[in-house]
């Protein structure tokens, strides 16, 4: 009864199902965080305080918008002019990020961070300022379920909604779009990235927003009563448009094997740990011998595995593996125009 409850919402009401998940999680929750510390991460409040690097290429905000609902502005960035927008209701949620300086228009590229992580992070920074070296209007959004993952398809649908739905005017897309600062066409594509929750809402941006072109997910996996939400099959976005990495110590996902789950999650099935599609989708589960710090858990890419940590682990943010940062931005920036 308990699975059938919670993986079909008809059998029980809703406040049974939540009653019956955290049950489970809290069975879980010791296990995953003795076999992964980063699991703390994932399940820790949003308060809980991050490991944040000292300074990076600029500051978030300033310039003409002011960081209010103005627009975006000058200064932070050699080459590019800051954003710093609000979007949705009440006193709105952040988008902040950078646009090259030049006329424009250019592609966006939309950067979402997991669970409990600090809003516009030293992390959040480097990563759009890549792609704005690219020609990108490059930004990182906050979202409502920042603050706790959630548990069922319709919280999690909703947020990706709240994001991408260009018929909400109060979505961030609309917001990004309608900025009279923002020199962004989005008819010129759309590529996303996230990391956890991030990289679940990354892949399913497409189904709201159909300029979509290509989506790049790190340490994405997925919880059984929302799996449903974003595997392959009921994304709108093909499997060979979606390139994923992922620790192979990663057991936030309530103790689920890094590796099925991305077969599950891709639909590309393959032998050992890597699964390269011809035209660079696909999927990676990285080794601890892969990484610079020998640690592989669910924050494999940030310093010494801790979430938020910076400098990220060398081998991600320069090395030259399939998975590593600039082999997969490039390939993200690549798909832009056409898709794939």
């Amino acid at each position: 009864f308990f699975s059938s409850c919670v993986l079909s919402g008809p059998l029980c009401s809703e406040r049974m199902r939540t009653t019956f998940l955290w049950m489970l999680i809290a069975a879980v929750c010791l296990a995953a965080v003795s076999a992964d510390p980063s699991a703390s991460d994932f399940f820790a409040p949003l308060s809980a305080p991050r490991a944040q690097a000292k300074g990076g290429k600029g500051g978030g905000g300033g310039g003409k918008g002011g960081g209010g609902e103005g627009g975006g502005g000058g200064g932070g960035y050699a080459g590019a002019d800051s954003i710093s927008l609000k979007y949705g209701s009440g006193k709105g949620l952040a988008i902040n990020g950078y646009q090259p300086s030049g006329d424009g228009p250019f592609p966006l590229f939309v950067y979402i961070s997991g669970t409990t992580m600090t809003p516009w992070s030293a992390d959040d920074q480097l990563i759009t300022q890549r792609m704005v070296d690219k020609g990108f209007v490059a930004v990182s959004v906050d979202y409502d379920t920042r603050s706790s993952y959630p548990l069922f398809c319709s919280t999690l649908t909703e947020t990706v909604r709240q994001l991408f739905d260009p018929n909400d005017s109060r979505s961030a897309i609309r917001k990004i779009v309608n900025s009279a600062e923002v020199k962004v066409d989005i008819s010129l594509g759309v590529v996303t990235a996230g990391f956890s929750q991030g990289a679940n809402i990354a892949t399913m941006a497409k189904n709201f927003l159909p300029q979509v072109r290509a989506a790049y997910a790190l340490g994405n996996g997925y919880i059984l009563s929302n799996m449903g939400c974003y595997a392959h099959e009921q994304l709108l976005i093909a499997n060979t448009c979606v390139r994923s990495a992922i620790g192979a110590d990663d057991w936030v996902w309530m103790a689920q094997d890094p590796r099925l789950m991305q077969i599950s999650l891709s639909g590309h099935s393959c032998e050992g740990t890597e699964c390269h599609q011809d035209n660079g989708s696909g999927w990676h589960v990285v080794q601890a011998a892969e990484l610079a710090d020998g640690i592989a858990n669910h924050c494999f890419f940030y310093g010494a595995g801790t979430c938020g940590a910076l400098p990220l682990d060398a081998q991600f943010e320069s090395g030259s593996g399939w998975w590593a940062l600039t082999p997969s931005l490039d390939w993200l920036a690549s798909y832009a125009s056409n898709g794939c």
